[in-house]
């Protein structure tokens, strides 16, 4: 049996994209990347610009899909090869994002600081 999924995506990016550090902060609900991912591939706002690859740090999800269904296609997924934790990378045509991973089950207000200090 599936739970709905909530439609509030708990994301927080920087203004700008030009850092050298992170880009922003993502929250999901869930350890099921192959569920959390398109509902943040699908919800990310116009200037990210069409993710065509994803990266992401294997202890922090339960699976590890090769690929996602999102709305419009796939995306592919690979891992780092270390344990590169709470870290994931999304990767455009014209840029790559680094996100802070929120673990699912932060308390809200520790959730907080974690995502807004990612966009410092």
């Amino acid at each position: 049996m599936t739970t709905p999924h909530p439609t509030t995506l708990r994301l927080q990016l920087a203004d700008t994209f030009d850092r050298a550090a992170l880009d922003g902060a993502w929250w999901p609900r869930s350890r099921d990347l192959a569920t959390e991912l398109p509902v943040l591939l699908d919800h990310l706002p116009d200037r990210v610009g069409r993710v065509v690859h994803a990266v992401v740090s294997p202890p922090d999800w339960d699976d590890l899909p090769r690929r996602v269904t999102r709305r419009g296609g796939q995306t592919k997924v690979g891992s780092y090869p270390r344990d590169d934790t709470r870290t994931l990378m999304l990767s455009t045509s014209t840029r790559v994002l680094r996100l802070r991973v929120v673990p699912p089950g932060t308390p809200d207000a520790e959730a907080g600081e974690l995502m807004a200090s990612a966009c410092r």
